[in-house]
């Protein structure tokens, strides 16, 4: 992390007229909840990956190691408080909101089929996540979550007995309702050495069909079998089409995409935020944050790259900011 690209990156950031965020494992790793490697590391002893007990074959073939997974996963990220970082970027939306007053987004009606229409208080600002932690949603009303959230769940279509010759069998659910997660005493109900959910807490049964229940979360391995209810894919494609089309009615507006923490095993983010950049010309501009992959380019190198993690970053930037609207305010 250098001066030079921290004071460029504020400068983006200060003068952005829309702000699109882009959020991976990295963003949520400052409060404590693990990504791939740490995860990975709790299953050594078993010789498996975290990417082998969190996917739709571990619930066929050994559903108390799926579900202590999740159990504990759950815990984690109710148990959690997130960190200064988010309370930061919450700050920047309203900021850039009131900055723009004239200029935020409106939309005719809200895109069928989201739960978050576009809210013309904070229309500037989208948030595009891979966390299932469900933390965006708290202070941010225009959020995409690609991979879902733990706090919802949905049929898994896989039945309560499972035999090997069902192993390979791809099971849909029953319906595309989403359900509350599993109450207590499911939530960290693991045995300590099998890290399996403990024989006394009951599987969690959908309430339609009685097949197992499972995350609304995209796991290893899904394919179309999990719900994408509450994605908002299409909420994220319509705001990124009215961002386009206001930039080309107006160049002396700009797009900042600020990626925080989107590494290389699931590059989706990283993909996505370069294609804008490219899309978009030069009144778009692409921040990266990564402690270890700041460059690594898929499509096109960011505008500015900072080699350090997200929490320390965001609140460096947030103090330059803070410098320079005292400096363009005066004094007083």
């Amino acid at each position: 992390m250098t001066e030079e690209s921290l004071k460029a990156a504020a400068e983006l950031l200060n003068n952005a007229d829309f702000l699109l965020i882009m959020a991976g494992a990295g963003m949520s790793a400052d409060s404590g909840i693990p990504i791939f490697a740490t995860a990975s590391q709790s299953y050594e002893h078993l010789n498996l990956s975290y990417d082998q007990v969190a996917c739709v074959d571990m619930l066929k073939k050994n559903p108390r190691l799926f579900y202590g997974f999740w159990s504990n996963s759950l815990k984690k990220y109710t148990s959690t408080d997130a960190h200064e970082g988010y309370e930061i970027l919450s700050k920047w939306q309203k900021r850039i909101s009131e900055k723009h007053e004239g200029l935020r987004l409106s939309m005719a009606e809200a895109v069928k089929g989201t739960i978050n229409p576009l809210e013309s208080s904070s229309a500037n600002v989208f948030v595009s996540t891979t966390n299932v932690d469900g933390w965006f949603p708290r202070t941010f009303r225009n959020v995409q979550e690609t991979h879902g959230n733990i706090h919802s769940w949905q049929c898994s279509g896989v039945p309560q007995v499972v035999t090997k010759a069902m192993w390979l069998n791809k099971m849909q659910p029953c319906s595309p309702s989403l359900f509350e997660p599993p109450a207590v005493p499911f939530a960290g109900e693991v045995e300590s050495n099998t890290l399996e959910l403990l024989q006394a807490v009951p599987l969690p049964l959908c309430p339609k069909c009685q097949a197992l229940l499972r995350p609304n979360i995209f796991l290893f391995g899904d394919g179309r079998a999990f719900v994408e209810t509450r994605t908002n894919t299409d909420l994220y494609q319509s705001w990124v089409s009215d961002v386009r089309q206001r930039l080309a009615e107006n160049a002396a507006l700009s797009l900042v995409v600020l990626e925080v923490g989107c590494g290389l095993r699931v590059p989706s983010l990283r993909k996505k935020g370069e294609e804008i950049l490219r899309d978009f010309g030069q009144q778009a501009s692409l921040i990266r944050i990564n402690p270890e992959y700041e460059l690594n380019p898929l499509v096109c190198p960011p505008t500015v790259s900072i080699k350090a993690s997200g929490l320390e970053t965001l609140q460096k930037l947030d103090h330059i900011i803070m410098e320079l609207d005292s400096a363009s305010a005066g004094p007083s």
